[in-house]
């Protein structure tokens, strides 16, 4: 009797872990049903043009003709963070 109390509560706790709100791994944020990688400063030299990243500050910025761009097509001129 003790042992199928202990495994109900396993598993129940095994679903209550499982069912996270967010479905991304670490470094990315979920945006509009997708995972998008975060912008972290000096991680990467070498962007490729459309590239997309999650900015805290812009939201999703893309990475066009050498200059980051946000969602409202406004050129961002510094990125910190």
């Amino acid at each position: 009797m003790k042992i199928k109390f202990f495994l109900a509560i396993l598993l129940t706790g095994l679903l209550f872990l499982s069912c996270e709100s967010d479905p991304c791994d670490e470094g990315y944020t979920y945006v509009d049903d997708f995972c998008i990688p975060d912008y972290v400063v000096g991680q990467n030299l070498n962007y490729k043009e459309g590239e997309q990243f999650y900015h805290i500050q812009y939201g999703i910025i893309t990475y066009s003709n050498s200059s980051w761009i946000d969602e409202s097509a406004n050129i961002i001129n510094e990125l910190s963070y």
